[in-house]
């Protein structure tokens, strides 16, 4: 076993973000509900409960989802469990099992009236559940359902790809690199699921396809799933170099570090720049937001720019949520985690089995 050891300064990436941590005061209550509601379906055994509640989904929702109503951080947090059971499922799967339960949750989100056939994995009735509670939030809004589906369809087909690609690479000694940022960034924004989440925030809000699809704000979408991305993967840097494989070659981290040939704190010392230059785009970007309400977009909307407002709120506390949430469980840090975000000095080792396969993973006999 080799030791891996990393000694480093983690970048004050969000210094000049100017959204601060908000956690919803519903967060304690919506932490009783969601668990409850999560374990009701039994989709782990006794370890594997124990790892998924030390994500702690409902903390990560109340901290992002926060400037939206107590029904939407719910939902944040069923949404989050709901995906975690369906990553874990899919990589113990084969292929064709994973496609098939794709199918599963697709058909159950799509269909939310119909029973559930006889002895289907429980994620099926889970997805039926959360979407059936979701259309009462959406309140008829046909539009926010449907955009939801359709990023639904595009997150979970990029898991799925994304699981077929790493089981091919699973006894490779050298896993293919993603060699720019252009790559990593065509990689990893439909696997952050990020956009899938900023569809939930429109549940209730009642927002013209005029201005969903309007430029500035596509524009400040796409920012600030950058945004969470990077500062996700300089944040699990540490996890990704221990687990190998893909898992750190998909690490933004390396990919700065393989692309202009930087040690690991010069690579993190470039993240931190690009960060902020990523920041004040993303701010000069929402001074031009127009007001809808003169456009005269919806006669009876005279409060619309208002709702823009809570969903750009939310864009940008989901940039600042996710990096406090990373700081307030042990994800990724373990105990040292609050120390670690005062301090900023990482020091960190590891037991790195001499041979890890493409995924990350030590290859069973």
């Amino acid at each position: 076993m080799a030791s891996v050891t990393l000694d480093y300064r983690l970048p004050d990436t969000l210094s000049n973000w100017p959204w601060s941590r908000n956690l919803s005061p519903a967060y304690k209550e919506i932490h009783e509900e969601s668990s409850a509601w999560a374990e009701l379906y039994q989709p782990f055994d006794q370890k594997g409960l124990y790892s998924f509640a030390n994500c702690n989904f409902p903390m990560l929702a109340s901290l992002t989802f926060s400037p939206s109503s107590r029904d939407i951080v719910r939902l944040g947090s069923d949404m989050m469990s709901l995906w975690y059971v369906f990553s874990e499922y899919v990589a113990e799967s084969d292929a064709a099992e994973a496609q098939s339960l794709r199918g599963v949750v697709i058909d159950a989100l799509r269909n939310p009236t119909l029973p559930r056939p006889m002895g289907e994995k429980s994620i099926g009735a889970m997805a039926r559940d959360f979407i059936a509670r979701a259309i009462r939030v959406a309140n008829g809004n046909q539009l926010c359902l449907e955009r939801f589906l359709r990023e639904t369809e595009i997150y979970t087909s990029a898991l799925v790809e994304h699981h077929n690609f790493t089981s091919q690479q699973q006894n490779q000694w050298d896993p293919p690199r993603l060699r720019s940022l252009d790559a990593y960034f065509n990689a990893k924004r439909p696997l952050s699921g990020a956009q899938l989440a900023f569809c939930l925030v429109e549940f209730g809000l009642n927002l013209p396809e005029e201005v969903l699809t309007h430029s500035i704000i596509t524009s400040l979408v796409l920012n600030a799933v950058d945004l969470i991305v990077i500062v996700n993967d300089i944040n699990s840097y540490p996890y990704a170099r221990a687990r190998g494989g893909i898992t750190e070659q998909y690490n933004i981290v390396t990919v700065i570090m393989n692309e202009y040939r930087l040690d690991l704190q010069r690579a993190l010392d470039w993240l931190e720049i690009h960060v902020k230059k990523l920041t004040q785009t993303h701010l000069s970007t929402m001074a031009r937001v127009p007001s809808w309400y003169i456009r005269g977009v919806s006669a009876e909307a005279d409060d619309i720019d208002r709702r823009v407002g809570i969903y750009l709120s939310v864009l940008g506390q989901w940039v600042r949520g996710s990096d406090d949430w990373v700081f307030e469980t042990d994800r990724f840090f373990g105990e040292r985690s609050m120390e670690i975000k005062e301090t900023r000095e990482v020091k960190f080792q590891s037991r790195q089995p001499s041979f890890v396969n493409g995924r990350g993973r030590v290859p069973k006999d």
